[in-house]
């Protein structure tokens, strides 16, 4: 029976020291593998260690949260900068475009406005839907520049006869033939004066007939003749050879084209001190037909005097330049009828080409360029002070000369390259 009670003891001590050995494994697996209180009543080391790796975990945590916040707020910056450019582009293109949308009658009043810088054929939609239905270019670029009224009176090619005056007889610049002649030409008197442009022309023309015929023979007897100097002559001619005779040959003072300057009477006066009349010399048919040259026409055509109304003078010659001449001559007309043809020649549909060899020839501005010679077109007088003349543009064209015609309009001369 002891043995049995003893033996019994020692179980029930086992029992107990594995009860608390199963306890203390219990308080130490609760407590998250720390002792909750160590022998002094203080935090053991493992528990200090484990208690400041876990602060520091928990700042590292804070840390990322931070930064996480800061990239998203990077992010939000940029698209909010982003939603702006794209919303103040939009706004200024819708501005500009309100501002681009004008009436079309008042865009095209605005756009006849401007002088110079234009595309003639382009303004409206019925010339551009004639450019497409005809395939012709319509884009002829040109300089506008503006001449006074007041000018139509001015330049190599205004009309002075019967009809037309001219009312600048004392305005004329000349230039004295006696004082200037280069030793070619012969002159009746030390007053006699034309226009510089017209005397260099006759100059030129005294060099070619000694040139082609030998003979320097020629003697400027008339040239510039202001209004008293044309009354004496009209008198003059009315007492030796009576009024209807006077009317024949001699212009009514302001009507007479030796006010102008550009016109003169010759004649050949030999060295042995004898007058020859053009009809009776030798050469005097050259000066008919080499004289457009040198830029003259013989004024007075036996066959034109129901046109000029003055009797034929072989002897009075006018300046109009080269082009012209070649062109009368080639048509075989006066200056009156000229000045009426060159009208249809105008800088929105035909105009007149002059080649160098004299040939004529019909062109478009659509056609140009063409090469060498003269272009030559007419322009109508605007009502007001100025009118309006349009120039192709380019340094092809930039060598021309504006004339009035002094009768309605303007004549434009281009001397080509």
């Amino acid at each position: 029976m002891e043995a049995a009670r003893q033996a019994a003891m020692r179980s029930n001590v086992s029992r107990d020291a594995e009860i608390r050995r199963r306890r203390e494994d219990q308080q130490k697996l609760a407590g998250g593998a720390m002792y909750q209180q160590s022998q002094y009543g203080g935090q053991s080391q493992y528990s200090r260690q484990t208690h400041a790796q876990q602060a520091n975990q928990a700042q590292q945590n804070q840390r990322r949260r931070k930064k996480k916040k800061f990239k998203i707020n990077i992010g939000a910056i940029i698209f909010v900068l982003l939603i702006g450019t794209v919303i103040g582009v939009s706004v200024n293109q819708i501005a500009k475009n309100n501002e681009n949308i004008v009436d079309d009658d008042n865009k095209l009043e605005f756009e006849n406005d401007l002088p110079g810088d234009t595309i003639s054929g382009n303004e409206t939609t019925d010339q551009e839907s004639e450019s497409e239905d005809t395939d012709e270019p319509d884009l002829i670029l040109h300089d506008t520049i503006y001449v006074e009224n007041s000018t139509m009176d001015e330049g190599n090619l205004i009309l002075v006869n019967y009809q037309y005056e001219y009312k600048k007889v004392d305005q004329v610049e000349l230039k004295n033939a006696y004082e200037n002649k280069t030793g070619k030409l012969k002159v009746s008197s030390t007053s006699l004066a034309m226009t510089p442009e017209a005397f260099d022309a006759l100059e030129a023309m005294v060099i070619d007939l000694e040139e082609d015929t030998g003979c320097d023979d020629l003697l400027l007897n008339s040239a510039y003749r202001n209004a008293a100097s044309q009354q004496y002559i009209y008198n003059d001619y009315v007492n030796k050879y009576g009024e209807d005779y006077a009317e024949s040959y001699v212009a009514d003072p302001g009507f007479s084209e030796h006010h102008t300057g550009l016109a003169c009477d010759l004649t050949f006066y030999t060295d042995d001190g004898k007058i020859v009349p053009i009809t009776d010399h030798e050469f005097g048919s050259w000066l008919g037909v080499n004289c457009i040259q040198s830029g003259f026409v013989r004024r007075y055509p036996q066959d034109k005097v129901d046109i000029t109304k003055i009797a034929y003078e072989a002897w009075h010659f006018r300046y109009v330049g080269i082009p012209h001449a070649y062109a009368i001559f080639e048509m075989d007309y006066c200056l009156e009828e000229y000045i009426t043809w060159i009208k249809d020649y105008t800088f929105d549909g035909n105009i007149l080409h002059v080649k160098k060899s004299g040939a004529l020839d019909d062109v478009s501005m659509s056609a140009l360029p063409v090469e060498d010679g003269w272009l030559i077109y007419y322009v109508p007088a605007d009502e007001g002070d100025n009118t309006e003349i349009l120039i192709p543009r380019g340094e092809k064209y930039s060598d021309y000369e504006i004339s009035g015609n002094n009768v309605d309009g303007f004549i434009v001369t281009i001397t080509l390259d």
